[in-house]
């Protein structure tokens, strides 16, 4: 590779390194190719342990994704993303490879839910899924850059408010 497309790259690795972290975001991976793509937004909580985890999808690769996804049962969808969650929660870690699988299947829950049907047509790209237990996920969706993570104390407040109207809504979910 060339010194300079090297730099380039480099260069904008270090940038969104620096709007992550300035946005409270401790970035693990980054793909150089990918980083001024319009993207689609993931944030996953867990309740039971308040493990967050990120990440973002290039609108393309996500259009992909919905399609491949798409005669593919919603429980099936739901089923293998609480696998993944619960395998990242258990260990604390998460591998390139989890990340992607976690992508993929955020990609083909979410898809399925009324929020991305409502979404469609805005500039909601950001959407948080809640754990609540090994058989419930939450979705919600905020509206957010294109290019760039939304601050981590936005998103925990955004977790912290959908709590709040699920305990009041869906207080059979936090019975245990």
């Amino acid at each position: 590779m060339k010194t300079f497309e090297k730099a380039f790259i480099d260069a904008r690795i270090s940038t969104v390194k620096t709007v992550s972290h300035a946005a409270g975001w401790n970035v693990n991976r980054i793909d150089a190719q990918l980083v001024d793509a319009d993207s689609q937004f993931f944030y996953v909580k867990d309740m039971d342990t308040n493990w967050i985890w990120c990440c973002s999808i290039p609108d393309d690769s996500f259009q992909q994704l919905v399609d491949f996804y798409a005669t593919q049962d919603h429980d099936v969808s739901v089923a293998f993303t609480q696998g993944l969650i619960a395998e990242c929660v258990m260990t604390g870690q998460i591998s390139a490879d989890q990340e992607n699988s976690l992508a993929a299947g955020l990609s083909a829950y979410i898809s399925k839910t009324q929020t991305y049907a409502l979404s469609r047509g805005t500039d909601r790209r950001h959407f948080g899924v809640i754990r609540y237990e090994p058989d419930l996920l939450r979705p919600f969706v905020l509206a957010g850059y294109k290019r760039y993570l939304n601050q981590f104390n936005e998103m925990k407040s955004a977790f912290e408010n959908v709590v709040r109207i699920d305990q009041t809504n869906h207080p059979e979910w936090f019975k245990k």
